[in-house]
């Protein structure tokens, strides 16, 4: 009778350990799954600005032609966006302008960006990227030039039927009006390079 007690007390420390094994596991997986759920539903918050993921080159027409590269691709798991820009002249490489990131700013429901502005000069640019109601997407700059002077910029981007983007570069004048950076800049063509 002594062994039966003893084997019925160890099946039933056995079913115990196996039951206290699966409801942990099973607490696991409810554990996960809110989270794997936020991740799958979670909103794609970088979608409005997906459309300028690219090489962008915009051939600028002055008496001193000149054009712009800028670079638009995905950081690490579409965490943020890498940024830059450059200018190149006829028969030169290419100058870099700017380098940066932009990421998601959950409590302003918008991108920030900080660019190095100007290799070597200890400038930066930094801001907001935000969406329009009609998708424009406008670039909010702060300029700090490396001797410390402030600047304020606007570059916008608006997203044509034909795959092309048109963005505008202005600067902020001392009476709050905006000017162009230069002739034409407000009203520039952005043309995807082919892969």
């Amino acid at each position: 009778m002594r062994s039966f007690s003893k084997s019925l007390a160890a099946f039933a420390a056995a079913i115990c350990l196996v039951s206290a094994a699966a409801q942990a596991h099973e607490q696991n997986e409810r554990a996960a799954q809110p989270v794997a759920q936020t991740a799958a539903t979670a909103p794609d918050r970088y979608a409005p600005y997906a459309f300028l993921i690219g090489d962008w080159d915009t051939n600028v027409a002055l008496s001193r032609p000149f054009a712009i590269v800028q670079s638009y691709h995905w950081g690490a798991q579409h965490a943020f966006i890498e940024a830059s820009a450059s200018v190149r002249q006829p028969g030169q490489g290419d100058d870099l302008h700017f380098s940066g990131i932009l990421t998601w700013n959950q409590a302003r429901q918008n991108l920030d960006f900080l660019f190095m502005h100007e290799p070597g000069t200890g400038g930066q640019e930094a801001g907001i990227v935000r969406v329009e109601p009609d998708g424009t997407i406008v670039r909010e700059i702060t300029e700090t030039t490396g001797q410390g002077a402030v600047r304020h910029g606007r570059q916008t981007f608006r997203r044509m039927s034909d795959g092309r983007v048109v963005t505008s570069m202005t600067h902020q004048n001392p009476d709050g009006s905006w000017t162009p950076n230069f002739p034409g800049s407000d009203n520039l063509v952005m043309v995807r390079r082919a892969n």
